[in-house]
């Protein structure tokens, strides 16, 4: 889930706990991101700018707080 910090945390320590997972999911994005065209990848980035523009546009920025939590 978007901006739920914890939830990343663990799904990063679970894999870290287990190699195999990690090298699958290694895998398995480089096989993914090889399907992709650098046209592609800038295509999809500027509809991100675009959406992001317009709506700033209709909604006031919302600040957001920064954690640094150490080990």
């Amino acid at each position: 889930m978007p901006g739920d910090e914890y939830a990343w945390i663990e799904a990063a320590c679970w894999l870290l706990d287990d190699p195999e997972t990690l090298r699958t999911l290694r895998l398995n994005a480089r096989c993914h991101a090889s399907r992709q065209s650098w046209t592609g990848i800038v295509e999809q980035f500027e509809n991100q700018l675009q959406q992001a523009r317009q709506g700033r546009e209709y909604a006031a920025p919302v600040p957001v707080p920064m954690t640094v939590k150490k080990p």
